[in-house]
């Protein structure tokens, strides 16, 4: 370091340097000491060690040192041996701890090494006892901590954060200050990153955090208080007309679709009761949001659900011989070649065969050449069910086959199977030839891999279960240790199973079979109006059989917005085409402009991450509020850190926050709750299982449509997980618009395109 720069630094500041540096040094040495022989080797060395420790530690640290060998042996007998400290990032803090008179160094890093010869003590901070000091303690403080054994005590007396690059030290943040080394070599002070928890007070910055606006827990407006003239209309819209609410996030599209439910319902309550209505949504979470509002509106008798629940009740009342296990996931491609409009389009015309098959068979059956073959196929009847039975109708009335019992028999059972939903489902999803005519109809929006991926999937699903195959082995034989099914976890766990995408074609193939979707005994559900939330989720398919439950008189009320289309499987065709399939009428949009969720400051970064796919015109923002808050951090186990620390101060200090940390992918949420619900009161959701109460909720986006909190921390904002696609744009601003206060984006590696420029400090 030179002399000039020395200068910038407090004697204090260069005593923190330096100790790092020694520290440092020292691992360094244990880890290339600890770098020869087998794993088997370097995991008895560790054990080895611990024991010496333990021999020579003070009472009060014996059971953590204990714990932590216990843990190194657990390991190596999960991994089949240990493994070292990665040199380019071997820890990312460091803790001293002080009991009894003894001072020791705790280093907190992704792996354990415990090396008595050099004093170096590196600990798995996910899985070490003693790790849980530094998440939960601030610097000075006296700290207690349980271990497996006993309770240890002492005083936490230093807690620094630290930073690497390609090995060397690069960054050391205390609770006061934060150090950090140029590529020259060269250490100052960073006084803009003085501790990393967010921006504060509504309109301004404040010094040492991040987040946090004093604001969570305030009740937002009525947004139906807010309307403009126009946007008041559609409450009072005329009930047999439809109706298209358009608008961006947190614009109140949901609040005035509701409304108009409610109006419809104070109008006209004996058209418009509650059990003949129907909300869809696309997602739990907002079910249950819904339902709140509703019930604030008196209205709780409307049934409210989520799109894959209704089709998979409807598919169960009118298709009883088909799985009634839903399947837990749907490949993508698969997801997709099944909701494309190609495949819909070609419903009819597979009705249309399907019904020829079935005239022929009877041909066959009844050794009469090609009789009922040659009437279906003259018959100008509308519908196949409706040939079929015209041919018959014309044998009985011409007597041109002699035993008319025999053919009332053949062809009753004949057209039982063409009715049957087991026959359609085999021939939608396995019959290669309808499925390459799919994707040559699609025009190269669909792969020719999907092909065989469908036609595999429609095998597996057909297939017996384990426990089905073995059903005379004895129950005790049969089932596993933790109390799971035999399939479960492996490649057969969809077996006996059907995808909730197949229920919507096997219903409108059902319509162009019969004309109408009623069976022998099997009604469908029929309601006087239906509210469609986040319409652009759905595809043209649910949309046609959804517009078919709505009775001639009764209508639709759509709201949506095509820059939240985030749904797999699906791509938004326009608002001309969601209501020409629904086939209610097309209706002149009433366009909310005005955002009442998000501050200025979120709703111009959301817009920004649109880009060419944003609309013209922002909305409309009705509050100022902080700035978007960003921050680029070294590892995973750094955003841990950056996350515990804030987030447990803002909420201390406003507990009444509603936090959301939103990830693109599932198996990220779970990986950051694992390291989070040790320092955090996080919570997990999946499933949409929200419970609106304070506190922090982990989760996906896909599981936040519609939803709102007071504080959003998208943790996972690189150029991997948010390439620079139109999906990753919708996605990121999905995440983004969900915020009322305040709005934090991290990201662990090089920042994702999608950002806008303008608000990123370092370089991509």
């Amino acid at each position: 370091m030179d002399a000039a720069n020395s200068k910038v630094l407090e004697p204090e500041e260069q005593r923190i340097i330096d100790e790092e540096e020694a520290l440092l040094s020292t691992a360094r040495a244990a880890i290339r000491s600890a770098g020869g022989g087998d794993r088997a080797q370097r995991t008895d060395s560790q054990i080895s060690s611990l024991r010496g420790a333990v021999g020579r530690a003070m009472s009060d640290d014996m059971a953590s040192i204990a714990a932590e060998a216990q843990r190194v042996r657990e390991t190596a007998r999960v991994r089949g041996g240990s493994h070292l400290p990665d040199p380019q990032l071997p820890y990312f803090a460091h803790m001293q701890l002080e009991s009894n008179g003894r001072v020791r160094d705790i280093m907190l890093g992704q792996t354990t090494l415990i090396d008595s010869k050099h004093k170096v003590n590196v600990v798995d901070w996910r899985e070490a006892p003693i790790a849980q000091i530094f998440f939960h303690y601030a610097e000075g403080e006296d700290y207690e901590q349980e271990t497996p054994d006993r309770t240890i005590e002492g005083i936490l007396t230093k807690r620094r954060i630290l930073a690497f690059d390609h090995g060397e030290l690069v960054q050391i943040q205390t609770a006061d200050q934060t150090l950090h080394r140029n590529r020259a070599g060269d250490w100052s002070r960073d006084d803009d990153t003085v501790r990393p928890a967010l921006a504060g007070g509504e309109g301004g910055r404040l010094a040492k955090r991040i987040i946090g606006t004093g604001q969570s827990g305030e009740k937002m407006p009525v947004i139906s208080s807010l309307l403009d003239e126009r946007q008041y209309e559609a409450l009072t819209h005329d009930p047999e007309q439809p109706l298209l609410i358009l608008g961006g996030a947190g614009c109140g599209k949901t609040t005035v679709a509701l409304h108009r439910l409610a109006h419809l319902a104070y109008g006209e309550p004996e058209t418009y009761s509650a059990k003949r209505l129907l909300v869809i949504v696309p997602e739990e979470g907002l079910v249950r949001l819904t339902r709140a509002l509703l019930a604030e509106l008196a209205m709780e008798g409307v049934s409210v659900t989520t799109v894959d629940d209704w089709f998979a009740s409807q598919g169960a009342a009118l298709f009883p011989e088909l799985p009634t296990k839903l399947a837990l996931t749907t490949l993508p491609q698969v997801m997709r070649l099944k909701r494309h409009p190609a495949f819909c389009a070609l419903l009819p015309s597979i009705a249309l065969e399907m019904g020829r098959v079935c005239a022929v068979a009877i041909d066959r059956s009844l050794k009469a050449e090609n009789t009922f073959e040659t009437l279906y196929a003259n018959s100008d009847a509308a519908f196949p069910l409706s040939r079929l039975k015209t041919a018959l109708k014309q044998v009985e009335v011409t007597k041109s086959l002699p035993d008319l019992d025999e053919v009332r028999r053949v062809v009753g059972h004949e057209t039982k199977m063409f009715l049957n939903a087991s026959k359609d489902r085999e021939k939608l999803f396995g019959d290669r030839d309808l499925l390459e005519k799919v994707v040559q109809d699609a025009a190269g929006e669909l792969p020719q891999g999907a092909i065989d991926k469908t036609i595999l999937r429609y095998r597996l699903q057909d297939s017996p279960t384990s426990e089905e195959e073995f059903a005379d082995v004895d129950v005790m034989l049969k089932t596993a240790t933790d109390g799971r099914s035999l399939d479960d976890g492996t490649p057969m766990e969809d077996a006996g199973s059907i995808d909730v995408e197949d229920f919507a074609l096997l219903i409108e193939l059902f319509r162009a079979k019969t004309g109408h979707a009623v069976a022998k005994g099997r009604k469908r559900a029929s309601y006087a109006h239906m509210l469609l939330d986040e319409a652009q989720e759905l595809s043209r398919v649910e949309l046609m059989v959804l517009g078919q439950t709505v009775t001639t008189v009764g209508s639709v009320t759509v709201a949506g917005d095509a820059a939240q289309q985030i749904s797999a499987g699906n791509e938004f065709l326009g608002w001309d085409s969601v209501m020409d399939s629904l086939g209610h009428g097309r209706a002149a949009p009433v366009t909310l402009t005005t955002s009442y969720r998000c501050t200025e400051p979120i709703v111009k970064f959301a817009h920004q991450v649109l880009g060419p796919l944003a609309p013209a015109d922002l909305p409309s923002m009705a509050k100022a509020g902080s700035e978007v808050s960003l921050s680029r951090v070294p590892s995973e186990m750094h955003t841990a850190l950056l996350l515990g620390d804030a987030l447990n101060d803002l909420i201390d200090r406003e507990p009444k926050a509603q936090v959301a940390i939103i990830t693109r992918e599932d198996r990220t949420a779970r990986r950051l709750y694992g390291a989070l619900h040790n320092q955090l009161p996080v919570r997990f959701v999946e499933g949409g299982q929200f419970s609106f109460k304070p506190g922090i909720d982990i989760t996906t986006v896909q599981q936040v449509k519609g939803l709102e909190f007071d504080y959003v921390v998208i943790p996972d904002a690189s150029d991997e997980v948010y390439p620079d696609d139109p999906a990753s744009r919708r996605m990121l601003h999905v995440a983004a618009t969900r915020a009322i206060h305040q709005l934090w984006v991290v990201t662990e590696g090089r920042w994702s395109q999608v950002v806008p420029n303008d608000l990123i400090d370092t370089p991509r």
